[in-house]
């Protein structure tokens, strides 16, 4: 037992030092500040990036996302950078797939 503990003692210990390591460099930070600007008051990172995405009602998006909407067979518009549910089309099957299978059509090719 002895020998398993000085032969991974090593090891252990420069990966935790690398895990402290890299946690201390990823931990999240405070934004960063902009500079000042005419009006003097400056924005963080959060806020120009929100102005970026930021899409006036009326206003088209410069993109549009089809996103599927899996077994119900309908699709989805959204608009992109806004993010905005803009449209659903509806699937042509009154109702969605289903996984199960009823009971009489299971006997049917059970045979019993």
């Amino acid at each position: 037992m002895s020998f398993i503990r000085t032969r991974y003692a090593p090891w252990t210990i420069a990966g935790l030092l690398v895990l402290a390591l890299l946690g201390s460099r990823c931990a999240p930070s405070a934004p960063k500040r902009a500079e000042r600007g005419p009006a003097g008051g400056g924005q963080s990172d959060l806020a120009q990036a929100a102005m970026k995405t930021y899409v006036a009602p009326g206003d088209l998006d410069e993109y549009y996302f089809f996103a599927s909407g899996g077994h119900s067979g309908q699709v989805y518009i959204y608009g992109v950078p806004s993010m905005r549910h803009l449209s659903t089309i509806p699937s042509s099957r009154r109702t969605p797939p289903r996984a199960t299978v009823s009971t009489t059509s299971r006997r049917r090719c059970s045979g019993t």
